[in-house]
């Protein structure tokens, strides 16, 4: 779990300090939970479980809005909807994202972005995939550029500077790359 939040803390510090976008947490979307006795329940009446549940975005009506696959022994239920509020992209309100750590001896992420038009449509963009940040100390995240309505999906490699007193890293952005780039019209995302 401190593993967890580490890494959490370091994608957070990221998005706040170096792409200027902050998120908080929403108030009209949530995330739903499973329950862990579900759990033991489905592996004693069935052999074919494979180990996966589903968790949904959900608006404040707690309708179903997009499902989400998590694997039940590595998530912790303890990811949340955020939202950056935003009127500088064309017909969007807000974007909402939610960060997904499964965690067993490494954590994978999942990050899950969705424009919400001005008509409350969902338009999700493409879901992130990255390993353990231990590994290569990289980082993948999206970059809005309202100016120009585009998005970057852009790859972040940092670089351990020293340890401090406390035996804690210190981490510097050592170079970013551009991986993709989409442009946004205004009703749907296009690949450049």
């Amino acid at each position: 779990m401190k593993k967890q939040t580490v890494i959490l803390s370091i994608f957070l510090l990221f998005q706040f300090l170096i792409y200027g976008q902050e998120y908080t947490e929403s108030e009209e979307f949530m995330l739903t939970k499973y329950d862990k006795s579900l759990f033991e329940k489905m592996l004693s009446s069935s052999g074919e479980f494979n180990g996966n549940t589903q968790i949904y975005i959900t608006d404040s009506l707690e309708n179903k809005l997009k499902e989400i696959e998590v694997f039940i022994e590595t998530y912790e239920n303890d990811s949340k909807v955020e939202e950056l509020i935003t009127t500088d992209f064309k017909n969007v309100k807000k974007i909402i994202r939610v960060v997904i750590n499964q965690c067993a001896c490494y954590c994978d992420t999942s990050k899950y972005y969705f424009f919400v038009t001005n008509n409350k449509k969902l338009i999700e963009l493409p879901t992130i995939e990255q390993e353990d940040y231990e590994f290569e100390m990289k980082t993948k995240d999206y970059v809005f550029n309202a100016e120009f309505q585009t998005i970057e999906l852009t790859e972040f490699q940092d670089e351990k500077i020293k340890e401090n007193e406390n035996d804690e890293p210190t981490f510097k952005l050592k170079s970013k790359k551009v991986l993709k780039k989409y442009k946004w019209n205004g009703n749907k995302l296009n690949k450049k």
